[in-house]
């Protein structure tokens, strides 16, 4: 999908309790969609790039912070490396 609204969103989660990013699709790329149940992370920051989606939240059963990552990586050496560096930044920052 090119992009992703709330009505696909919620189809997809299967309730109405949820909070969720978007990394819209680039020509044959397919997008990256994270979802979450906001009464269990506690949403603090969300970086949004080409090839991943960062949700830093805090998990709130055990009141610890967490960075979750989904990533869509690329497949030339190149690419893939840029993508990394920008990973560990994210992790070092956080």
């Amino acid at each position: 999908m090119t992009e992703m609204d709330l009505v696909t969103v919620r189809s997809l989660w299967g309730n109405v309790w949820f909070e969720y990013a978007v990394s819209d699709a680039r020509g044959l790329s397919g997008g990256i969609l994270a979802i979450w149940d906001p009464n269990i992370f506690s949403r603090k920051r969300v970086i949004v790039d080409t090839h991943f989606v960062a949700v830093e939240a805090v998990w709130i059963p055990r009141n610890i912070n967490v960075t979750i990552i989904t990533v869509y990586a690329p497949q030339d050496l190149a690419s893939k490396q840029r993508l990394w560096g920008s990973l560990i930044q994210l992790v070092v920052e956080s």
